[in-house]
């Protein structure tokens, strides 16, 4: 319960789904399970755990364990289509949004930002099926090779059920990595089972590689500089905290509000995102530029493509606590610029910094926290929402 209630905070938190990432079971010296704690906690120290327990009960167990992202899509305010479609998003028959588990039950939002930016690039709604019920099955390596194939060969029986040309496009850096490697088994025709559908029809990518190709931004770039620039001229971000670069209003644009100097803006990349070196490369020289013109300074993106530390929790939550110390100190200790604002590219990073950021300001007091952390698709799709 002490353990739930410093990492998750107040206990509002406690009413999403577990995440499966196990940090709970592996201190818990009575090793009970995740589910276990995680119903007493509700049960012991919610306020209004009939109230929290019957909102589990509904997003939980009728909406398909994560229905959150999907649910609210009938009311999302759309974008209107921005000139210049992309012709790369015309080419595919329909657009799979594969949020996978984690986004979908702790950062339901980013659901749809990734939505409105498929829209605002052209991509007709009819055409895009949100798929947030679905988990990679990543976990699923630690236990049995066996298992993740065929958890794999279920999930491209869903992705690939209809005989059409699909982009799956995700928004963790896990769930790229997965479904590419079953992807990859499946074409490589390693098992004898016959898959229904055809996987080479689904193209796997990450949200961020679509952001930096070069069509995607010359798109949004003449977009990001017109919002930005009439926001500039009203002021109407200046001091607002959220570290927006030259978009504070003030004659001298490298003030902030406050006056202070302008703010930098670290990406933590996916690292299990692009594994070719040259093409990563490129993804994170296409996002710097996008950044630049929404008027951020980015810091180290170029050179540093550290891990979250995410797999450690697979071993012990002090070791990603250890990790992650001398992650913020890498990111926040850059001597050139005031890093204020991290901005995340993962659901499954965003997790580990998240979680672990109260840890790691206990363990060590010389480290300066007062940094945001922000997804970099919700950064960018602020700027451009009206």
């Amino acid at each position: 319960h002490e353990f739930l209630e410093r990492y998750l905070g107040k206990g509002e938190a406690l009413a999403w789904p577990c995440t499966g990432c196990r940090a709970c079971e592996a201190v818990c010296p009575a090793e009970r399970k995740p589910y276990q704690l995680v119903r007493d906690a509700m049960r012991d120290f919610l306020k209004g755990h009939e109230n929290a327990l019957s909102d589990y009960h509904q997003e939980y167990l009728e909406h398909g364990r994560i229905g959150a992202s999907r649910v609210f899509l009938d009311d999302l305010v759309l974008p209107a289509k921005i000139a210049g479609r992309l012709a790369f998003l015309q080419s595919f028959d329909r657009i799979i949004v594969f949020p996978g588990c984690l986004v979908s039950a702790r950062y339901p939002w980013l659901v749809h930002r990734l939505y409105q930016l498929l829209v605002m690039l052209g991509v007709d709604t009819k055409n895009i099926v949100v798929d947030d019920e679905s988990c990679c099955g990543s976990f699923l390596l630690s236990t049995s090779d066996e298992e993740y194939v065929d958890a794999g060969e279920q999930l491209f029986k869903v992705l690939t059920k209809k005989p059409c040309k699909s982009l799956v496009i995700t928004t963790c850096g896990s769930c790229t990595s997965t479904l590419q490697d079953i992807q990859h088994r499946l074409l490589m025709n390693t098992r004898p089972k016959k898959v229904a559908g055809n996987p080479a029809m689904a193209t796997i990518m990450h949200y961020t590689e679509l952001l930096a190709m070069p069509g995607c931004i010359d798109v949004l770039k003449p977009v990001i500089e017109r919002l930005v620039t009439g926001h500039a001229r009203g002021g109407a971000r200046g001091g607002n905290g959220k570290g927006v670069g030259d978009v504070t209003g003030n004659k001298d644009g490298n003030k902030d509000g406050n006056g202070r100097a302008r703010n930098g803006v670290y990406v933590q990349f996916p690292c299990q995102v692009a594994a070719d070196p040259v093409h990563k490369q490129q993804v994170i020289t296409g996002l710097k530029e996008l950044l630049t013109v929404a008027g951020y300074t980015t810091a180290r993106v170029n050179h540093d493509l550290g891990c979250c530390g995410a797999g450690l929790l697979d071993t012990h939550p002090d070791l990603a606590i250890e990790y992650g110390i001398h992650r913020i100190s890498n990111i926040t200790g850059d001597s050139d610029i005031e890093v204020s604002t991290i901005a995340v590219a993962c659901g499954n990073c965003h997790r580990i910094l998240v979680d672990f950021k109260p840890a790691i300001e206990v363990e060590c007091d010389c480290i300066t926290m007062d940094v945001g952390i922000r997804f970099l698709l919700d950064m960018l799709m602020e700027l451009m929402l009206p």
